[in-house]
């Protein structure tokens, strides 16, 4: 940028003075404004990165929900009856935060046989343990058993980094 200044001279005349060089603080301008436009850009993209995390850890923990709810559907359907619950009761409320389940199930291979089987959550991960132990879940901070008349009422929490997700759903009992 060229700059051009008009000085007057001891004779009172007008000269033209040019020069090639920037003023400092035109420069000082430029960085200030370049930095706030990077520093913006670096928020918004730091923000943009935060907020996929949080909805792909939200859509993890429901689907993982979703399963671990059909999965507890499915075993609880199959089975007599529930023998024995490890846990303790959760504060007021009429919930239990259970650790373990018990109960009976007929065998696959001998319709007649009845046999135990297990829920259990371990660390982050839940379990259906039969003749082995395999997952149905992860991410799981622990579950809850509400056992009415006719009904259980289950409540499941699942926590990825700070996000949490909370799954209540309805059994009825067997008659």
């Amino acid at each position: 940028m060229n700059l051009e200044s008009r000085l007057i001279n001891i004779n009172g005349k007008n000269s033209i003075r040019k020069s090639d060089a920037y003023i400092m603080v035109e420069v000082l301008v430029y960085l200030m404004i370049a930095s706030i436009i990077l520093v913006s850009i670096g928020i918004i993209f730091r923000s943009s990165i935060s907020i996929k995390n949080s909805i792909i850890s939200k859509i993890e923990m429901r689907q993982m929900a979703s399963v671990v709810e059909d999965r507890i559907r499915y075993e609880m359907g199959n089975s007599v009856g529930i023998t024995r619950v490890w846990g303790k009761n959760s504060g007021d409320t009429s919930y239990k935060n259970v650790r373990k389940i018990e109960y009976r199930a007929y065998s696959k291979l001998q319709k007649e046989v009845l046999e135990s089987k297990y829920i259990s959550i371990e660390g982050d991960r839940i379990y259906v343990e039969n003749q082995g132990k395999y997952q149905i879940g992860r991410h799981i901070e622990s579950m809850d058993i509400d056992d009415e008349k006719d009904y259980m009422k289950y409540r499941l929490y699942f926590k990825i980094a700070r996000k949490t997700y909370t799954k209540e759903f309805i059994l009825l009992k067997k008659i």
